[in-house]
């Protein structure tokens, strides 16, 4: 049977889970064919790729109490290990990338030119900043062992932009009124 990979490509932005299963089914080198960027959108996509029994995720799944720093860093393992399709960082193979991320005030944000604010992700009034506005505009190289890094830097500009809402949760301090 002949697999026209256009069509799988169709299929595969419509199915639902058990279309997914299906398709699956039919073309084990799924992975091979749709690119990880289109098969993990949302953290959802990357907790069903990894699956239920993942060490990652049941940790997730017993999560009890936690603060939004916390949740959104649990939730960034599981989308960076999704995407990273297996592969774990390894300080003597130089590490992986990590999403850089710029951050301007509002002084800075109105010197723009209507071009550059459109790739800028406006920060809610929960966190505890000066900054206004954050862009990711660059990945860096580390060496260090970390479970959020990234085996390309495409992967990491990706997952920066991608999860942009997350890694912010993440990253900022969220203000003390809001902690749960």
């Amino acid at each position: 049977m002949e697999i026209n990979i256009e069509k799988v490509k169709a299929a595969y932005k419509i199915a639902d889970e058990s279309g997914m299963k299906i398709l699956h089914m039919l073309v084990p080198n799924l992975e091979e064919i749709i690119p990880v960027e289109d098969r993990i959108k949302t953290f959802t996509d990357a907790y069903n790729v990894l699956g239920r029994s993942h060490p990652l995720v049941e940790n997730f799944a017993n999560l009890e109490y936690y603060d939004e720093n916390l949740f959104a860093f649990v939730r960034l393992r599981i989308i960076c290990a999704a995407l990273n399709e297996g592969w774990i960082a390894k300080p003597e193979d130089n590490g992986g990338y990590y999403p850089g991320f710029k951050f301007f005030t509002s002084e800075e944000v109105k010197g723009m030119g209507n071009e550059v604010m459109y790739d800028l992700h406006f920060l809610e009034p929960k966190f505890d900043t000066k900054y206004v506005a954050v862009d990711c505009t660059f990945t860096s190289s580390l060496t260090s062992e970390n479970c959020l890094l990234l085996k390309t830097p495409e992967l990491a500009k990706y997952c920066g932009k991608r999860f942009i809402g997350l890694w912010m949760d993440y990253l900022l301090p969220i203000k003390n009124d809001e902690v749960i």
